[in-house]
């Protein structure tokens, strides 16, 4: 019945390493950038890794019992929803595991400074504005970096266009250039 459970191992130490693994792959993500998401939050992806590599472990290399894997899973799945619960209420942790859009262009200019800290660059800002159906950055209200990765690009308005993203941070300490 070794398939079942073997008997020689414990739980909690498959239980306790699925959190150490889950919460240094969560700072570690969220240290690369919203760009390594790629449209995933932080959380989301974490979960989908963990949980493909479990399944993996459990049903295909038998290194794992069945129970000790159904222990690894529920490990993550508590532990998904445990941080998801706790960052809507913990300042901090909401700050590491999730993120603010950021304005990359505002009016047509460049945030070079804020694209430098997001990693991204100039190119991939022209190619969003194209995507739009934009001719020219100069007829762009703003180019926002979105918490899930992706870029999106609203209406000329000096400064209206990013009254429809609530929370992105348009401070005019950060150095605009004109495109």
């Amino acid at each position: 019945m070794a398939w079942f459970y073997d008997g020689h191992t414990t739980l909690i130490p498959i239980a306790l390493s699925a959190c150490a693994v889950y919460i240094a792959s969560v700072v570690l993500l969220r240290a690369t950038g919203k760009r390594t998401l790629a449209q995933f939050n932080v959380l989301d992806l974490i979960f989908t890794i963990a949980l493909g590599s479990l399944i993996a472990t459990t049903v295909l290399t038998g290194a794992i019992s069945v129970i000790e894997g159904l222990a690894g899973l529920a490990t993550l799945v508590v532990m998904q929803r445990l941080t998801a619960l706790a960052a809507q209420r913990i300042r901090w942790l909401r700050d590491l595991v999730k993120s603010d859009p950021r304005a990359l262009v505002i009016d047509g200019c460049f945030r070079h400074e804020v694209m430098a800290q997001e990693g991204v660059t100039e190119a991939e800002v022209r190619s969003a504005v194209r995507l739009a159906g934009f001719a020219e950055i100069a007829t762009v209200g703003a180019v926002v970096l979105e918490p899930d990765g992706r870029l999106s690009v609203l209406k000329e308005g000096r400064g209206s266009a990013l009254e429809a993203v609530e929370g992105v941070p348009v401070a005019e300490d950060s150095e605009k250039e004109p495109s």
